[in-house]
This record gives C-alpha cells, structure tokens and sequence, in this order.
C-alpha cells in the first residue's frame, strides 16, 4: 500500500491515477471496472469516469444531482449501467456515506480533513458482493486515491490562482493603459480615436461611439463621436452627428442608470425611430452594449459597443464598466477643457483689437494709443530719434511727456548709453547749476568733494530736463552754451568741459508767452525747439482711453494681486465721457481706485464728480499761431475774475513780507510757490516788489 500511495503521489491528472488504481487491482481482485465521480466546481453536478479493466479508453459523463425521476428501488432496476449508477451515486451523496455496498458495488467517500472531494466505486466482475479482506484493501486504496486527488486539487489550485492572478495583472494593466491614453488627451476626436484602438486591441470590439449628452436652449441633444476609420456615415439628416435625446437609447440607458445590452432583434425594432440602433442595423451587429458614463452626479453620455457577434458575458459587461469610468473622467476633462478653451477664445475674440493696438506700442514701452493724433506724434518720434538734434516736448500735466522722451532715446543711436533724467521744478534754483554742470571741491558751503553733474553723466546719451520752463534767468545762458558749444565748467572750476549730450526738454509751460513775458531767453527758445512735438491731451484723442484703461487696469491688477480682468461697457463710457483734465495720470489714478474697491473681476468704478476742463490751454494752437487762443464765452469772466483774485493774494503776500519774495517767510512762501514762478506771474500781472 505504501508503495501504491508513492506511485499516486507522482500522477498529476485522472487517467494516470484511475490506471494506477487498474494495476493495484489487478494483483489482489477480479475487477470489472472503476469508477470516480468528482463534483463540478460551484455547481449541482458531478463528472464520472470510469475505466473498464477490459477497455483502453476512460468514459467520462457529467450527471445533475437534481435527477427528477428517482426510482424507489434502485438496486433493482434492469437499466443501462450508467443510469443505475449515476441514481446510485446520487443517493451516496445525498445520504452521506462514507461506504456501501450493493450487487456488486463497492462505493467510497473520498474525504481528505473533513473536505468530501468525491466516490470511488469499484465494480465486481461477477456482481458478486465484496468480503471483509477485499473491502479493507480496497478502503486503503480509496485513501491513497483521497491524498493523491487532494495533491492534485492543491495543484490545480496554485495553478487556477497563478492564473487569476495573471488575468488581474493583465486587467490592471490594460485599465492602466486606458485611463492614460484617455487622460493623455483633451481633443475629444483624438480621443474617441485611441480609446477605440484600445477596445479593439483589448477585447476585439471593432465598433466603438462616444454619444454625449449636451443642452442646447430648450433642445436635448447628443453628439455622436466615433474613429474615421469606421466608415460610419452619419446617421441622421444632413450629415449632422446631433441627435434628439428624447425617446433615445441613450434616454433610456441615462434613466436607467446602469449598462444595457440590446440583440439584433430589439434594433430592428427600435432602428425607425433611434440614430444608434439604425447605426447598429446598418452595421449587421448582432449586440450592443451600452454603458452610460457618469462622473460624481453628472451624467456625460454613455459609450456604445457593438460586434458582429454576441460576446457582452456578464463578466464582460463588468470589465467594460470600469473601462467606461475611466473614459467618463476623460470626456468630463475634456469637456471642462473645451469650455475654458471657449471662455478663452472668447475673450481674447472680444479684446483681440484692443490686445493688437496694445502689442503694437510695445516697441514705444508703454505708450498706448491708436489715435490719430498720438499716431502723429510716434511718427515724429520715429523721424526725429535717429538724429542728434534737440527736441522740445510740450504737452499739459499728465500727458506722458517722460514716456515719450523715453521712446526717443530708446530708439536713437544712444540707446546703449544711459539717459539722465533731472527735473528743474524739484531741485532748488541754488542748487541747479550744481545738478547740472558739477562742482569742484569747496566751490560752496557743503561742497566737500568734486562732483559730476548731469551733463557729464549723460555724455554719449541724453539728458531730459524736465520742468525747463522753471529754469532761472540766470542760468539759461549757461544751458545754451551747452546747446550751441558742447562745453561747460563746473562750478568752482576754470578748465573746460566737451561733453556729447543730446538734449529733451519737456515742459507744461507755454515757452511763447513766457518769452513774451521776459522770463524765459528767446535763444534759449529756439535753441530748444529745433523739433517741437506737443503731445495731446487726453480728451483729444478720447479714442485711446479703452486702451488706456485696459492697460493701467490689467498693470493694476496684477501689481496689487487682484483678480480685476474685464472692464464693463458702461464704465468705459462713463470714461471715455469724462473731460480728463488731469489726462493719462488722472486716468490711472481712478483706475488705480477702481481696483482697489472692487472685488470681483469686473472693474468697479465709484460713482465721480465730473469736473470741467476749464482753464487749460491749447499747446497746439498756442505754438501754431504763436498766440494764447482768446477765451470766449461765459469762460472770459471765469478767468478775469481767477486773475483778479490771484493778483489780490500776490500783493497780500507782499505787503505782509515787506516786498521780500525768496525765504522761508517771503511772499513766496506764503503763496505755496517757487520764487521763478511767483516771479514770472508778477511780472505778467505788473506788480513790483515794492508794492
């Protein structure tokens, strides 16, 4: 026996151990057959075979534990061996045996640790019934035989679980490969094109369509998408892919909620009045699976899967589910995308002018504009910046004047040198000529070390002398002899200075009346204004103020971390109606206040006072006609009596500083101005100091 349970232990598969069984058998017993009967995994079944000592072949026939028609006698029915047996097996199985004998038959419970695994019979040549040496070898065989198939069963279980696993493996690989190749993509149509690449490689499914759901005003629509190589003509009138949602598939699979599968004749039915069925007809599918596509509570659509054979198993179905899940986070990806990319070109549609004008200006900094007044001036510029010649930018409070002359030496020769800039306004009237042209050592109090002024400073560049109309008297011989010799000395100096300047002057001033006035040189002037450019205020040429507001309000924002982006239409006509007379400073300021108070990405502008644009003067008109425009109208008596009152405060501050204008307790002073203007305005006026 021992030897007869190593030679089991060898034998991986039923015929092997059935004839190892034949072979013990034939040293002991007359036998005229085996038989063992295993159950069918998971079901109400059981797999006989049997070996007839006399035959080389083993039988093998599957017999339903549930059998129907149960004789009461089945020892005793004359039937086909097979039918008794299977009734005999039955009743085993049923009643629990361990061991039975009947005419002839010896039956056995293979049992390994509790766990019946099945019968083995053995079959008398003569039907004779079995003795008691007889029933307890061939009880040693049952054992071995129990060992051997539980060996077996282990074996086939590694195997069966090696085997699950490589299908989780290979299922977990190919969910992979979707969800990246779904995922890799926001184009839908490249999408619905590698998805079914996939589908087809994967499980075979040759057609593959994306129908999502979408609403158009009070219209329920889908749209149909599937790969090009399909062939597929588009199913409803005109060649559109849009199809009506109402009494749809689609309809139908979205209230249900879950997958559906439909068979050929169901599309036969159903193809008049649905666009997917008609597909599927026309296609000579046999099955369609349809699973909708859902993400969070959202439903996108479904995916629809059709072969030309019925292969949708259960289990399929399942697989398929997790497939669709994958593609649902894909679409909706899509989906998202393909509405901000909307939103986008939206918006980039509604300021692409606006964007163009302001790309334009780049080459100026940040200049913006289109009009055709600041055209004018940039053409001026463009003329004027390759030369080295003088240039005089006049233009009201806030216009930009420093850009402008920015953009000159920007795009001059000598660019790649520095431009100085220094505002004859901001530094007092002693101190100019030091700022200017320099110092030696102990030329003045406080004049501890020699020191370059700004001419020097600028040599191989430009120098912007901004404010020049506040230039003192006194010390515009000294600039002209610049302008016309290119050299100076610095204060406290006698050596001579060469530099290579090129000279802006910028100014608010009308230059012309204050030559008329005596307060600024006539040469000095003219040395100036070689190549005049006055630049517009800003309501004339309210055409740029959209841009303007753009540009400051998108400047803005991101300065101050806001998320202010669109400006709304009644705020720019609210702008572009507004006088301006503080021009692009003033604009940026209220826009500056705009940001700041509004929290949302619409520019809020609080409602304004709208001042007039009283009192400004025209430096177009007053450089042409070499004469201040008359003020007419209602205006005149403004003026005349604005003038009256500021000679009354003029000679109020005289009188009370004893005819002293400069110092800290002169008429100057007391007026809040610098002593060149109150200079110039009281010689306008006529007033003397001895007033």
């Amino acid at each position: 026996m021992f030897d007869f349970s190593q030679t089991l232990a060898s034998r991986q598969d039923i015929p092997s151990i059935l004839n190892a069984i034949k072979e013990a058998c034939d040293l002991v017993a007359a036998i005229h057959c085996i038989h063992l009967a295993l159950p069918v995994l998971l079901q109400e079944r059981m797999t006989i075979h049997t070996l007839k000592f006399h035959e080389d072949e083993i039988a093998k026939v599957e017999v339903d534990l549930n059998y129907p028609d149960k004789p009461e006698n089945l020892w005793t029915l004359p039937a086909d061996e097979h039918h008794v047996i299977q009734d005999i097996l039955r009743e085993f199985v049923e009643n629990a045996h361990d061991q039975t004998s009947r005419n002839g038959h010896l039956f056995f419970s293979l049992k390994t640790r509790e766990l019946r695994q099945g019968i083995l019979a053995f079959v008398n040549q003569d039907a004779s019934s079995f003795d008691d040496g007889a029933i307890a070898f061939f009880r040693g065989l049952a054992a071995a035989t129990s060992s051997a198939l539980d060996q077996m069963s282990r074996m086939e279980m590694m195997r069966l679980e090696a085997e699950l696993l490589s299908h989780e493996v290979d299922y977990l690989r190919m969910l992979l490969h979707i969800t990246n190749t779904s995922i890799g993509t926001l184009e839908l149509s490249y999408m619905v094109r590698k998805i079914a690449t996939d589908i087809r490689f994967f499980f075979g499914i040759r057609t593959f369509v994306l129908a999502l759901f979408s609403i158009e005003g009070n219209c329920r629509t889908f749209q149909m998408y599937y790969p090009e190589d399909m062939d597929i003509s588009p199913p409803s009138k005109g060649g559109d892919t849009r199809c009506n949602v109402e009494g749809s598939l689609l309809q139908r699979v979205l209230r249900k909620g879950e997958p559906m599968v439909l068979r050929r004749e169901r599309f036969n039915e159903i193809a008049a009045d649905d666009p997917l069925s008609a597909l599927c007809a026309k296609r000579d599918i046999s099955a369609c699976c349809m699973l909708p596509l859902r993400f969070g509570a959202q439903y996108l659509g479904m995916m629809v899967l059709a072969h030309e054979s019925d292969i949708f198993t259960p289990h399929d179905v399942a697989l398929l589910s997790q497939v669709a899940s994958r593609v649902a986070i894909a679409v909706h990806n899509a989906i998202e995308h393909t509405i901000v990319t909307g939103e986008k070109e939206e918006l980039a549609s509604e300021n692409l002018y606006l964007s163009e004008l302001v790309h334009e200006m780049d080459e100026f900094g940040e200049i913006v504009g289109t009009s055709d007044a600041i055209r004018r001036v940039l053409k001026k510029i463009e003329m004027v910046a390759t030369s080295d010649s003088t240039v005089l930018i006049m233009g009201e409070s806030g216009t930009g004047k420093e850009l402008f002359a920015r953009a000159i030496h920007n795009r001059s020769n000598r660019k790649s040198r520095r431009m100085v800039k220094m505002s004859c306004a901001a530094i007092p009237a002693t101190l100019l000529e030091s700022e200017l042209f320099g110092h030696e050592k102990g030329a003045f109090t406080g004049a501890n070390s020699r020191r370059k002024g700004r001419f020097e400073l600028a040599d191989g560049g430009t120098l912007m002398l901004d404010e020049v109309a506040e230039l003192p008297l006194e010390l515009q011989p000294k600039l002209l002899r610049v302008l016309q010799e290119r050299e100076f000395e610095r204060l406290g100096s006698t050596g001579t200075i060469t530099v290579d300047v090129r000279l802006v002057a910028v100014t608010n001033r009308n230059l012309m009346q204050m030559v008329g006035n005596g307060t600024f040189r006539a040469d000095l002037f003219y040395r100036l204004s070689v190549f005049p450019i006055v630049i517009p205020p800003l309501r004339e040429r309210r055409e740029d103020i959209p841009l303007l507001a753009h540009f400051f309000t998108r400047k803005l924002a991101q300065k101050m971390q806001r998320d202010v982006k669109n400006i709304p239409m009644r705020t720019l006509r609210q702008l572009c109606d507004h006088s301006w007379p503080g021009n692009v400073r003033e604009l940026a300021n209220v826009i500056e206040h705009a940001v700041i108070v509004s929290d949302g990405p619409e520019l809020y502008l609080p409602p304004m006072e709208l001042t007039t644009n009283a009192g400004y003067f025209n430096l177009s008109e007053a450089f042409t006609q070499e004469a201040i425009p008359a003020v007419t109208g209602s205006n005149r008596r403004f003026h005349a009596d604005e003038s009256e009152d500021e000679r009354a405060r003029i000679i109020k501050a005289l009188v009370e500083s004893n005819g002293v204008v400069a110092g800290a307790r002169g008429a100057a002073a007391k007026l809040g101005l610098k002593r060149t203007t109150l200079l110039s305005r009281m010689q306008r006026m006529g007033i003397s100091a001895k007033v």
